[in-house]
């Protein structure tokens, strides 16, 4: 975020900043997004779960607003089994998701972990979420190779990579136990890649057949 906002700031002057001037704004960009910290946790609880600054800014009734925002802890549920892409949403609203279902783990299904969108590789997504409380893992043994992926225009095309990558699944033991074991010990467990569509991304395949083999609730975000 510190990077875009220098790098619009400096567009926005026309590449030409004076260091004290960039300072500056710099500084009045922080006063005003202190200053906005209180309407934003006040309004939308679940922000503030992580916040330094939620017991000096919100009054005790409101605290207590942003405890009750979220499910139960994941050492009193059963486990479940989330699924979310990030094609067609922001970064933002992408982590929004993961906080407002109290996801402990997400597991990268992709075999490669990259992306131009921004937010999305494997290096951002390993440095931002553990400061949100998530953890970050990549399972690329469950990922389907790039060269299987290309050419699908069509749904017939989805249908065809998928049949073959549900016969294929089963016999990927040690990524299907090795995501088990996340299961059974986070509790609240999200697989992601790309499509926004689970049924356009392999990952509902596995997640079709974790739920078969051993019963997990499953929802798609």
């Amino acid at each position: 975020m510190r990077q875009r906002l220098l790098l619009f700031l400096l567009e926005a002057a026309g590449d030409a900043l004076s260091k004290m001037d960039l300072q500056k704004l710099l500084f009045l960009y922080n006063e005003e997004t202190e200053a906005g910290h209180y309407e934003t946790y006040r309004r939308f609880p679940y922000y503030a779960i992580h916040s330094e600054m939620r017991d000096r800014l919100l009054s005790t009734a409101e605290v207590d607003a942003v405890k009750n925002a979220l499910p139960e802890p994941k050492n009193t549920i059963d486990p479940v089994l989330f699924t979310i892409g990030y094609e067609g949403i922001h970064f933002e609203e992408y982590i929004n998701k993961l906080i407002r279902n109290r996801v402990a783990v997400l597991c990268d299904v992709r075999r490669n972990p990259l992306s131009r969108k921004f937010g999305f590789s494997s290096k951002m997504l390993s440095t931002v979420l553990p400061n949100l409380g998530i953890e970050y893992i990549h399972l690329p043994e469950l990922g389907i190779a790039s060269d299987k992926r290309k050419e699908l225009n069509t749904m017939s095309d989805y249908e065809t990579l998928f049949a073959g990558y549900r016969v294929e699944l089963p016999t990927r033991t040690e990524g299907l136990k090795r995501l088990r074991t996340i299961i059974e010990k986070s509790k609240r467990v999200a697989l992601t890649c790309f499509e926004a569509e689970p049924h356009c991304c392999h990952r509902h395949c596995i997640s079709d057949l974790l739920e078969a083999q051993v019963g997990y609730k499953v929802t798609h975000l």
